[in-house]
């Protein structure tokens, strides 16, 4: 990714198969998302609110303890001239941007650390009261 994406953390996911209720066009098995009405996560904090890791070393960390076949840790940015918006978004919810919070990181504006490594792809995702889900 280029100095265009800003970092936003770290997931642990799964890899889902596409589920009955969603789209036919999403792919049939492996799908790798970050969307938390697609795949499962791993959360951050034991009420599970927060499944942003602020490092890859924490989100390794949090794979490992999950014990769970077929979790993989995702780097993820946003676009930057999408992130307006997404706070703007992610206040609405009442998301505030508090020390190692994924608000706080976007409003940093930290430059994507992988620039032309192991690039997945783009998925559009937005936040909506309280999660993020996957527009398809």
């Amino acid at each position: 990714m280029d100095p265009g994406y800003i970092l936003a953390g770290y997931r642990v996911a799964t890899r889902a198969d596409r589920q009955d209720w969603q789209d036919a066009g999403l792919p049939g098995r492996g799908l790798v998302s970050l969307s938390e009405c697609v795949v499962d996560l791993v959360p951050v904090d034991p009420n599970g609110w927060d499944s942003w890791f602020a490092s890859p070393h924490e989100a390794e960390i949090a794979c490992e303890q999950a014990s769970k076949p077929g979790m993989h840790v995702l780097g993820v940015a946003f676009a930057a001239a999408d992130v307006p918006g997404l706070l703007a978004d992610i206040a609405d919810g009442g998301w505030d941007a508090s020390a190692g919070s994924l608000p706080e990181r976007l409003v940093r504006r930290e430059t994507f650390p992988y620039s032309g490594t192991r690039q997945m792809g783009i998925e559009l995702v937005g936040f909506d009261s309280g999660s993020w889900h996957t527009w398809t």
